[in-house]
């Protein structure tokens, strides 16, 4: 009876994982209008778990928008996020910088889904299957920005707000003021402009009114700039809320990294602490002062400005970050008394952008299973990606890696380090390959912070299941799945060495496919042989051959991902053999 239990789950794996996989690829507003509406489902399903009676926000559909303004509502959204699992004693999550660059709809993408998994996280929503949504046609980014503004303003009951505080409306003068500040120390303008006299009984309105006045310069500059100038939207005649301040504010944000991004200049403002209640007079005051601070670049003057192309990233900047981050790992294990080192790593050659994304994504993992230790809770991760990978993307995940580890450091008082490139220069001879070791040298270091409570046997099990599962979509999307496939026998006695010898004969065999389709001049990774095998080792070893079948996807055009199976008993390393073996059979069919 237990064989044909397990013969029926096969079936399944084989027949119906597909059904129900995600689509990856590069994305158009109606992809990811069908996410944010899958967010909303979520929010509804929270305010109903906290006895939230009122009515849907609904907000006029705003005009003339671009996925930069849908990106900085996203992180609005992550924000909230982040405030209400610290009401939910839930830990500490981080929320990445406004980046530097043009905003595509993938990254919009991607960071919906990563708000999707943060509410995942929250207990009221465990388990809940989100409903899909379908015969999306027609979105643009202001539908999209339009259901992100609902979903913010649904929020603030949540946070035990009716709506936006002038003080979060005034960090964000502030934050604009100190860019606006940037950009004058970018031009080498003076900085003694005087502020303005500070008035008093000032409404919203007001405020909204000059954020529009402030618009009006930076459409100017814009134009100025020889780039396409902002609309800038009338005010209107009516009562103000400072949520709608708050929300114009994020895109004069937006407009201002453009005008960085013009003149080829990169620096991340911090978002700056507020002191004291803070009032619309106050951000008046801010605003006020940025309009006047605010530079034109009028024709009649010379522009300080450099290649767009600087602010790509190149494996000198991703190396340089993954230098700052092993030194400051160094740092930590000495901290917590962790004398042992980390494993050599082979040298590393031929190595593609996603390999080094693919591992810092594992990487991520180990960091988000020592939250779990720390008691902070689990990181919402991606999962998974089926397009190329470019090397800024990659360079944002390392620096949310990096944001990520701060945390655990800020537990035990170490001292916040602040990445800046400064030194991005000294490794100009670097290539993606060496980024890659780097990474994999931050995996051994976080294996010894994990220690005896790192990865089990079950943790493994779960990443051969979806070896097992992304085998199946490939052989159904190529018509070579064979249907009369059977589960090993189980062996008794398996060791931790058994399994990742299994996966080194996997790794061969992916070689081999990876010539049988064509996908040539890409290497694999070198996986170390250590002394004595562990689960971690075992672990790095799957994840090895998930990331090659991941490459031999993106190479066949296939953009389906399986969803993650979670065991709900232990697991043997018998029963992780068995699964590799079963994998192993699925490759050597699609050989032969």
């Amino acid at each position: 009876m237990k064989t044909l239990r397990y013969l029926a789950i096969i079936t399944l794996a084989l027949f119906h994982t597909p059904l129900y996989a995600d689509h990856i690829g590069n994305k158009t507003p109606n992809d990811v209008f069908q996410r944010v509406m899958q967010l909303k489902q979520q929010v509804i399903l929270l305010r109903q778990a906290g006895n939230i009676s009122g009515a849907w926000p609904t907000v006029q559909k705003p005009s003339d928008l671009t996925p930069r303004h849908v990106l900085q509502k996203s992180l609005e959204v992550l924000d909230k996020i982040k405030r209400l699992r610290r009401i939910h004693k839930m830990g500490p999550i981080t929320v990445p910088p406004f980046p530097t660059h043009t905003i595509t709809p993938n990254e919009v993408y991607d960071i919906v889904d990563r708000l999707i998994e943060e509410l995942k996280l929250f207990p009221s929503l465990a388990g809940t299957a989100l409903q899909p949504i379908r015969n999306v046609t027609d979105k643009t980014p202001n539908d999209v920005y339009q259901e992100l503004w609902n979903i913010s303003l649904a929020m603030n009951p949540l946070l035990g707000v009716r709506g936006l505080k002038p003080a979060d409306v005034y960090v964000q003068s502030l934050k604009i003021l100190n860019q606006i500040r940037f950009l004058r120390i970018s031009q080498s303008l003076p900085l003694d402009i005087p502020p303005p006299v500070k008035t008093e009984n000032k409404h919203p309105n007001h405020a909204l009114k000059q954020a529009h006045d402030l618009l009006e310069k930076i459409a100017e500059a814009q134009n100025n700039l020889w780039i396409e100038p902002i609309k800038v939207p009338t005010t209107p005649r009516r009562e103000i809320k400072p949520g709608e301040v708050y929300d114009t504010l994020l895109r004069v944000q937006a407009e201002l990294e453009r005008v960085k991004y013009r003149l080829g200049i990169e620096r991340d403002i911090k978002i700056p602490i507020s002191k004291g209640q803070k009032t619309p007079n106050d951000v008046l005051f801010n605003l006020t002062w940025a309009s006047k601070m605010m530079p034109l670049f009028p024709s009649n003057t010379p522009i300080k400005q450099y290649p767009q192309q600087s602010l790509n990233k190149n494996p000198s900047h991703l190396y340089a970050l993954t230098q700052h981050i092993i030194e400051e790992l160094l740092e930590y294990r000495r901290q917590r008394g962790i004398q042992t080192m980390p494993r050599k790593i082979p040298k590393q050659t031929n190595l593609k952008t996603l390999n080094v994304y693919q591992k810092t994504l594992h990487v991520m993992e180990k960091v988000s299973q020592i939250r779990k230790q720390e008691g902070l809770g689990k990181l919402a991760l991606p999962r998974g990606y089926l397009r190329q990978i470019t090397m800024t993307e990659t360079y944002d995940l390392i620096i949310r890696l990096d944001d990520e580890l701060k945390i655990l450091y800020e537990r035990i008082g170490m001292p916040r380090q602040f990445m800046e490139l400064r030194h991005a220069q000294y490794y100009s001879e670097k290539n993606i390959s060496d980024v890659f070791q780097q990474m994999w040298t931050i995996s051994y270091l976080l294996d010894a912070v994990m220690g005896t409570e790192g990865y089990t046997p079950t943790d493994v099990f779960k990443l051969t299941q979806q070896v097992v599962e992304d085998l199946t979509i490939i052989g159904l999307a190529t018509g070579r799945m064979i249907n009369n496939l059977t589960l090993p026998p189980l062996i008794h006695g398996t060791q931790p060495t058994d399994v990742l010898n299994q996966t080194k004969v996997m790794s061969r065999m992916l070689t081999k496919l990876k010539l049988r389709i064509g996908l040539l001049g890409q290497a694999q990774p070198l996986s170390p042989t250590p002394d004595q095998v562990t689960p971690d080792d075992v672990h790095n070893g799957v994840e090895l051959i998930l990331s090659e079948l991941e490459h031999i996807k993106i190479h066949l055009n296939i953009t389906e991902i399986a969803p993650v199976n979670r065991p709900t008993d232990k697991k043997t390393p018998s029963q992780v053999l068995q699964q590799l073996q079963l994998a192993t059979r699925l490759l050597q069919s699609f050989i032969e």
